[in-house]
């Protein structure tokens, strides 16, 4: 039973942790563009996507206004938000309904 416990709460106390610890980091601690500029291929990417442009709140978002480094950037912050989220929910879903209990 203890075991069915932690397998409960042990994923959502994780993800509830990442999701302070990242928001406790600034931009610029999270900034992994100098990385990705260090990257091969950033030339066959930028070929590749160059036509990727989108408006987010008042900016362009595009290779062109970020630069191929720039977009990755973007669309990996992006990205773990939006795993960061879905792991809570997910979470706290099996935390609420007692899922793993019935396992």
């Amino acid at each position: 039973m203890k075991q069915n416990w932690l397998r409960l709460i042990l994923p959502l106390v994780v993800v509830l942790v990442l999701i302070f610890v990242s928001s406790t980091m600034s931009y610029e601690m999270q900034d992994i563009r100098p990385l990705l500029a260090s990257l091969p291929g950033l030339g066959l990417f930028s070929q590749t996507f160059g036509w990727v442009s989108f408006t987010y709140g008042a900016s362009v978002i595009s290779i062109e206004a970020l630069g191929a480094a720039g977009l990755l950037n973007f669309l990996s912050a992006k990205g773990r938000t939006l795993r960061s989220l879905l792991y809570s929910r997910f979470s706290s879903t099996d935390f609420l309904t007692g899922s793993a209990l019935q396992q």
